[in-house]
């Protein structure tokens, strides 16, 4: 049954029941698909449709409960043009999602992105994606990596001075210009594009920094979250090129989630509901 969720001045959303529900380890959850109409364009339909992920991942994040937007296509959202008995176009987006709340309290939290002018930025809306799935991952190794990997879409790594820039350079050349003894030719070849390659990687801050200069951006004087990020995407890194793992990664998982919640209401411009 389709029923109104939500009603604004540009759109109407509108949630049923998935014909597929979720099984197993998940079969606690509903899955509904959320549907957007009321558009002049394909284009303003896809940006809609976008804003509609945004409201839903906004909602479980704020109230603290996991979802996950269920989809294979390139982006959460699919427009259908439907001519009309009367000549019209109708052009609708949607997405699945799994959520534990009622549609009531859905339609509240997502009128918070939904009527304001709060534009989508990709990277933010892919970030939220994965950590509100995070939750559903069965072991804490596979939570804590989702976690901190959602950290990743956030850093927008920052280009060097042209001081630096040249010094860079320097490096290419000399590599390019050093005789590697005791090697093939083809073999030399491979190796300089290699170095190469990772000398123009220094051209830029790396990953890493870039996340703990937007932690500090966000939360000027806040070294306890600078440290946690630092030390968790440490810990990630070891996890996944050694195997390692750690006594206390319930605790490490929590204190990033909190961080990530933090950082994620400031970008959205609205209080958490909890926590």
């Amino acid at each position: 049954m389709v029923q109104p969720l939500l009603s604004t001045d540009e759109a109407i959303v509108q949630l049923e029941l998935s014909p597929n529900q979720p099984l197993g380890p998940l079969k606690h959850l509903t899955s509904y698909t959320a549907n957007i109409e009321g558009f002049a364009t394909a284009g303003e339909a896809e940006a809609r449709g976008l804003k509609l992920s945004l409201a839903l991942l906004w909602s479980a994040i704020t109230r603290d409960f996991t979802m996950r937007l269920n989809y294979h296509t390139p982006l959460p959202c699919v427009v259908y043009d439907r001519t009309q008995s009367g000549g019209g176009i109708s052009l609708r987006a949607y997405g699945t999602v799994y959520f534990p709340a009622t549609a009531t309290d859905l339609a509240e939290l997502m009128g918070e992105v939904l009527t304001t002018s709060i534009p989508v930025d990709r990277q933010l809306l892919l970030s939220m994606e994965i950590f509100a799935a995070a939750k559903l991952e069965i072991s804490d190794r596979a939570k804590f990596l989702d976690l901190v990997s959602s950290l990743e879409p956030l850093a927008a790594q920052a280009n060097y001075p042209d001081s630096v820039l040249r010094l860079v350079d320097g490096f290419r050349a000399q590599v390019e210009s050093t005789d590697l003894a005791n090697v093939s030719q083809e073999e030399a070849s491979r190796i300089k594009t290699l170095l190469d390659g990772r000398l123009k990687d220094l051209e830029r801050e790396s990953i890493r920094q870039a996340l703990l200069r937007t932690i500090r951006e966000v939360f000027p004087g806040d070294n306890d979250s600078l440290k946690t990020i630092d030390d968790a995407y440490a810990l990630r890194s070891k996890m996944l090129h050694e195997g390692t793992t750690d006594p206390y990664l319930d605790r490490k998982t929590h204190a990033v989630e909190t961080i990530l919640r933090r950082l994620y209401a400031t970008r959205i411009g609205k209080p958490l509901r909890v926590g």
